[in-house]
C-alpha cells in the first residue's frame, strides 16, 4: 500500500513536467528553416554538379579539339596566301571616302529626326 501511495505521488510529479507546453510556433518554425536549408543545399550541390559536369565537357572538348590540330595543320599547308596588290591604294581610298560622305548625306537628308542630330 505504501508502494502505490509513492507510485501515485511520483506520477502527480511527472505529469507537471510530461504536460505539453505551448511554444508559440517554435517546432514550425524551427521545422520549416531546417527544410528550407535542405532545399537550399540541394540546390547548391545541383548547381555545383552541373558546374563541374560543363568543366569535364569542356576539358574533353579541348582534348578531342587538340587532337585534331595536326589535320588542321596539314589542310592550311596545302593553300597558300598572298597579300593584296596595295599599288593604287590612294584610288581606293577615294573611292571608299567619297562613299562615306555620300552615307552620311543621304542619311541626313532621309532622317525624320533631324534635330535629335545635335
Amino acid at each position: 500500500m505504501l508502494m502505490q501511495n509513492d507510485d501515485k505521488q511520483f506520477r502527480g510529479l511527472l505529469t507537471d513536467y510530461a504536460a505539453p507546453s505551448p511554444d508559440d510556433g517554435f517546432t514550425e518554425t524551427v521545422m520549416r528553416s531546417i527544410d528550407i536549408l535542405e532545399q537550399q543545399t540541394l540546390q547548391v550541390r545541383q548547381m555545383k554538379t552541373r558546374l563541374y559536369s560543363l568543366y569535364g565537357a569542356a576539358f574533353l572538348g579541348g582534348i578531342m579539339a587538340s587532337l585534331q590540330l595536326p589535320s588542321l595543320i596539314t589542310l592550311f599547308e596545302r593553300f597558300t596566301f598572298t597579300l593584296p596588290d596595295l599599288s593604287n591604294i590612294s584610288t581606293n581610298l577615294n573611292l571608299i571616302s567619297i562613299g562615306l560622305i555620300l552615307a552620311i548625306a543621304l542619311w541626313i537628308i532621309f532622317d525624320n529626326k533631324i534635330t535629335d542630330i545635335f
